[in-house]
């Protein structure tokens, strides 16, 4: 991941790319926004993620990659940019909104941030959960949840799961089963 954003809420130390920690740096659950726009929390992996997963946040304090299952108990959805092991503390996007026009050649936060597809997924199609922890995908078919607020801006050619660029509403992401 690379960003030139810097925490915008006075805090001093934070650094969204650090690696995980066993001990916590912040309090769990504390929130920050960066200087691209974008919106993070503080969490502690309750399980191993790739990077760039679609991860469920339970109650402010654990994430686990996101499956339908998990999904439909209701929690908050946030994105691992990068891998998480277990038992170790993060911090997990949770927006991603379009920013004002960068100036050319400044990177935004569309330009930084993925989130992990299916196979062929289409651009600004509306994404649901998956049965693969931590893969987002444009079918409604069977159980799923659908993520209200997320789209990819750019299609999955590939006929494997990847990681593609994605933007959210303001203020993040909802679900919605279908």
């Amino acid at each position: 991941m690379t960003t030139g954003a810097f925490a915008a809420n006075g805090q001093l130390g934070i650094n969204v790319a650090a690696a995980g920690v066993t001990t916590p740096a912040f309090q769990v659950g504390m929130r920050t926004r960066l200087s691209d726009g974008s919106e993070w929390i503080y969490i502690k992996a309750s399980a191993t993620c790739n990077q760039y997963d679609c991860v469920a946040i339970i109650d402010n304090a654990t994430c686990q990659g996101m499956t339908s299952t998990i999904d439909l108990r209701g929690v908050a959805v946030g994105f691992a940019q990068q891998a998480l092991t277990s038992g170790s503390y993060y911090w997990v996007l949770t927006s991603n909104p379009t920013p004002p026009s960068a100036p050319s050649g400044v990177p935004d936060s569309t330009d930084n941030y993925k989130v992990r597809v299916a196979a062929s997924c289409a651009v600004d199609a509306k994404l649901a959960t998956t049965a693969t922890a931590g893969t987002l995908d444009d079918t409604t078919a069977g159980t799923v949840a659908r993520m209200d607020g997320i789209v990819i801006t750019d299609t999955n050619t590939t006929s494997t799961t990847s990681a593609r660029t994605f933007r959210t509403a303001v203020g993040g992401v909802s679900w919605d089963a279908v």
